[in-house]
């Protein structure tokens, strides 16, 4: 029975190990590719620049300068979600002890993700919270789970508008990302929070996205969740948080 026990153990082990080296293997797989594309981007435009011939208008240096700081946002972003993974499974509890003015903030993010919608796109800002509504949380992560959600609905909306929504309920802080895009099938929707998992290949990132958002919503004391009740087009994602 020992034995048998103990084979089993390495049996498991054998397996996790293998399980490992492929997702170790996608990943740098993933990041090469992801890292490469929006890097040629920006070197094919710093070429075009620099070159002493070139003589674009200001529309083109203006759509040059937009493209260059689209794809440099798209690096920073993949980095991002690599060391904030990393950081948020090698370290402990977190702090809570910031005062934060929701509203303030929420704008703020707004503001900042405006330059990267689509043409056709619009953000909104849906805010039911009382006049200079403040809690205490982690200020930092709030900002990060709030970018990745809005970041994760700008990726896949091409038209319509992307709504952030903040509400309280049963004292809790609702904050809720809903968007017009492509919408996730019912099939799908468990498999969204799982590492590496990207519903279109073709658009960019390393599918880290929302399974960082569900780490950092529970080192919040909170949780994230996709609404199964979003009539849509689009998908709903609803994060709530102790005040």
């Amino acid at each position: 029975l020992s034995r048998r026990r103990h084979m089993h153990q390495m049996k498991a082990a054998y397996e996790h190990a293998l399980e490992s080296d492929k997702m170790k293997t996608a990943f740098i797989q993933n990041m090469s590719h992801e890292i490469r594309t929006p890097l040629n981007i920006i070197s094919g435009f710093a070429q075009i620049i620099a070159d002493p011939q070139n003589v674009a208008s200001p529309e083109e240096s203006h759509k040059i300068a937009k493209m260059v700081l689209s794809n440099a946002h798209i690096i920073t972003n993949l980095i991002d979600e690599m060391l904030e993974l990393s950081l948020n499974e090698s370290t402990g509890d977190i702090t809570l002890e910031d005062g934060v003015d929701i509203t303030d903030q929420l704008s703020n993010i707004l503001q900042e993700n405006e330059g990267f919608t689509k043409p056709a796109v619009k953000l909104l800002f849906d805010n039911q919270l009382a006049p200079g509504f403040t809690m205490t949380t982690n200020k930092d992560m709030l900002r990060r789970i709030v970018n990745a959600l809005l970041d994760n609905a700008i990726k896949y909306t091409e038209q319509g508008t992307i709504t952030l929504r903040a509400a309280t309920d049963s004292g809790r802080l609702l904050l809720t990302v809903e968007d017009t895009g492509c919408g996730i099938p019912a099939e799908d929707t468990t498999r969204i929070f799982e590492r590496f998992v990207k519903l279109d290949n073709f658009k960019e990132g390393l599918g880290l996205g929302l399974p960082l958002c569900r780490i950092i919503a529970s080192r919040l004391r909170g949780s994230l969740v996709y609404d199964p009740s979003y009539a849509g087009p689009g998908a709903r994602f609803v994060v709530s948080l102790p005040l």
